[in-house]
């Protein structure tokens, strides 16, 4: 039924008087052909997908460029030719980057996700790895340029990732790289590690997808972990001083002893600075660390609401924070946005992240406010005692953890994060 109506296409599109518009009609039936002859004559399906290459490449919108990229190459698998898969899974990714809008079909996730089972298949870590990172919208360093900023860290980096029909993840140190592949579950990912010389894992991934903080926060008892947007955008940094807060409560109602929880946070840092209640005032303190806590609203749209202004998180993002500041938000779900096929949104810590804070602590699912008040509090006190910010995050942790393994709150706080915290940097 298919075939006899992309024969009725065909009979249509050749009757179009424009020239362009036949072109461009003929060529989509071209595509259509090649896709319904795919799963039963790959020779054919790649000569249909070949003549539709040949109206595409020029067009100034390419809408599918990228879908016949991909079946291109899944016709050459069939008929054996793994190279030339390759090749199209790359001009197909190139098109899809050139124009992401134009893509359909899902194609612009299956031209990674096929290119980097193709090149594991291979044993290409490092061309996987890329294509990984590039799959994330990253600008994708290489394999060997991440290795070196891991070096002398102690830190191991987890990149895990979904193929269809397979979990995967790269497992990268220093002086290693190696690739988990058939990953059961993020629980089954984080027991198998190797850990052995390891002080911190970098997870790159959404803290808050798949539980991967809740799953992570089993290995708190041997290492410290932190989350990062991904591999890329980390640098190696030593821990700086932090010894000034500007903090500020946000809430739709008042939250209770707030004015006594900011006044006891303040007290723990050398200075203290004023902080409005504005977003304004808050993007533009001066401050090596800004705390933020009450109330998030919303469902899919999470923001914070500063002196009745509803802040959302893309608004956050196109903010400039002074500085680096480390930024803890102690309020629910901080660190979980939207994700569906169709939607995606950024967290609140994502848009702090983007706005050029160098680290944030947030949460991935509600959390009392009682339980926020201890576990920020804890988090604090290390930070003024000089603890980078992963390392302040664990402590708390396993404080909270040992009063009371069964409040499940201390599983809820992650780090979100651009740099790997060293002590000092090697001369």
């Amino acid at each position: 039924e298919a075939s006899a109506k992309v024969d009725e296409a065909s009979v249509a599109s050749s009757r179009l008087l424009d020239t362009a518009m036949r072109a461009r009609s003929l060529s989509d039936v071209q595509f259509a052909r090649g896709a319904v002859l795919l799963d039963h004559d790959a020779r054919a399906a790649a000569a249909a997908l070949d003549g539709a290459l040949d109206g595409y490449v020029d067009a100034e919108a390419p809408v599918f460029l990228t879908e016949t990229r991909l079946l291109r190459a899944r016709a050459a698998l069939q008929l054996g030719d793994r190279d030339m898969a390759l090749r199209e899974l790359e001009q197909g990714i190139a098109a899809y980057e050139r124009h992401p809008q134009t893509s359909v079909l899902d194609a612009g996730r299956e031209v990674y996700e096929e290119a980097i089972r193709l090149t594991l298949d291979r044993g290409d870590v490092a061309a996987a790895f890329v294509w990984c990172e590039r799959a994330r919208g990253a600008r994708a360093d290489s394999l060997a340029a991440v290795q070196q900023r891991l070096a002398g860290s102690g830190a191991m980096l987890v990149e895990p990732a979904e193929l269809a029909g397979e979990r995967i993840a790269f497992v990268i140190r220093e002086d290693a790289a190696t690739v988990m592949r058939r990953v059961a579950s993020a629980d089954r990912l984080f027991r198998e590690l190797p850990l052995h010389g390891v002080t911190q894992v970098i997870v790159v991934a959404d803290p808050a997808s798949d539980g991967a903080a809740i799953a992570a926060s089993q290995l708190i008892d041997r290492v410290a972990v932190a989350f990062a947007p991904s591999a890329s955008v980390l640098r190696r940094e030593a821990t700086p001083p932090l010894s000034s807060i500007a903090a500020v409560a946000v809430a739709s109602r008042d939250l209770p002893s707030s004015r006594e929880e900011l006044a006891g946070l303040a007290r723990l840092y050398p200075h203290a600075l004023e902080a409005l209640g504005t977003f304004a005032s808050v993007a533009t303190a001066r401050a090596d660390v800004i705390h933020i806590s009450g109330h998030s609203e919303g469902g899919n749209d999470t923001t914070l609401v500063f002196r009745g202004e509803r802040i959302s998180p893309r608004r956050i993002a196109a903010a400039t924070l002074v500085g680096q500041p480390l930024v803890l938000l102690a309020a629910c779900a901080t660190l979980r946005a939207a994700r569906s096929p169709m939607r995606r949104t950024l967290s609140l810590g994502e848009g702090f992240l983007a706005a050029g804070a160098r680290g944030v602590i947030g949460t991935v699912a509600p959390i009392a406010d009682n339980d926020a008040r201890e576990i920020f509090g804890r988090i604090h006190r290390h930070l003024a005692a000089g603890r980078s910010a992963v390392d302040a995050l664990r402590l708390a942790q396993l404080e909270s953890m040992s009063l009371d393994r069964n409040n499940a709150a201390w599983r809820a706080v992650a780090l979100l994060t651009r740099f790997i915290e060293i002590e000092k940097e090697s001369s």
